[in-house]
């Protein structure tokens, strides 16, 4: 068959609203989202010390949250409706307040403690954590292809951030336990917002998610220190820049891909964001493509093929 028609078959994939392929794209598109705000944080760690790690999180959530609602507002005030019931209520306080700020302050605390490398590996141990809540909390059976796929995504994504080589990882016994948190909040994030009430749109489960969870932060630290980033220019833009490019575009991306796959798929199919990094890395600065990023590249981009073949539905 031509090229042409290949490429014609999967362009109407992704077009149709529920094609497992679609849910991949997406998780792909919020990686490169995340890949972006990973590199940004960890400049604004060693440029502005006094921006904090849970500063960092709770200003982009509260920059990131009133411009999402002025868009709702303006163009989609249909997304703002949600069925009232006190089990949405507390469903949409936790994901937010929860799962969505501990997300991103264990995240951040974790890179400002290691390096990114480690960070991303740390935290991409989620889907051993998605995959145990479908077995334990929605007793989905186990299969033995899902468990081989998420093994060997893990390897790829310790391969890829050179875990195997000299001076790869930095890890400390405070680093591992964030880290581990880091995953076990992903995990959290991605199984709640798969399991939310389905009339609940993704766009408007993001809003609310990230307007609880600047709320949170409002209430523990409060503004004076939360808008210190406004301090310096251009900390101030690189934080909103985050909070578009490497917040509400790819975690709307990724609330969306849950809705067409699983949990267990979609947190899969992230775990190129070490891959994106390396490769933004060579092109802007200048860094060599080494053959453990290519090699762990290759393995999850393999096992993300793998676990599409294998498709069972458990995640």
């Amino acid at each position: 068959m031509h090229w042409a028609s290949y490429i014609g078959q999967g362009c109407s994939a992704l077009m149709k609203r529920d094609h497992p392929w679609r849910g991949y794209a997406l998780a792909l598109f919020a990686a490169c989202g995340w890949a972006a705000g990973g590199l940004s944080s960890k400049w604004i760690f060693l440029h502005a010390p006094y921006v904090t790690p849970e500063i960092l999180a709770a200003a982009r959530v509260c920059i990131a949250a009133p411009i999402l609602g002025v868009y709702l507002l303006l163009f989609d005030r249909k997304a703002l409706k949600v069925p009232w019931s006190w089990k949405n209520a507390l469903y949409l306080v936790v994901f937010g307040a929860l799962a969505a700020a501990g997300m991103q302050f264990t995240y951040f605390k974790t890179i400002s403690l290691t390096n990114i490398a480690t960070a991303i590996l740390l935290e991409y141990l989620a889907p051993i954590f998605t995959l145990a809540f479908a077995v334990i909390l929605f007793k989905h059976k186990l299969r033995w292809q899902m468990v081989v796929g998420v093994i060997t995504a893990i390897l790829g994504s310790a391969i890829a951030v050179g875990a195997f080589a000299p001076g790869g990882l930095t890890i400390t016994s405070e680093g591992l336990i964030w880290g581990l948190t880091s995953a076990f909040f992903f995990a959290l994030y991605s199984v709640m917002g798969a399991h939310a009430d389905k009339r609940i749109q993704p766009i408007g489960l993001l809003f609310y998610g990230l307007f609880f969870a600047a709320l949170m932060w409002m209430v523990v630290l409060g503004p004076d220190d939360i808008f210190v980033v406004f301090r310096e220019e251009r900390v101030a833009l690189i934080v909103l820049a985050m909070s578009l490019i490497a917040t509400i575009l790819p975690f709307g991306a990724f609330l969306t891909a849950l809705r067409i796959i699983s949990p267990t798929h979609t947190t899969i199919t992230s775990m190129v964001e070490p891959v994106i990094v390396g490769i933004v890395a060579a092109f802007l600065f200048g860094e060599t493509l080494t053959a453990s990023l290519i090699v762990g590249g290759a393995i999850i981009l393999g096992s993300i093929g793998w676990i599409q073949l294998q498709d069972t539905g458990t995640g």
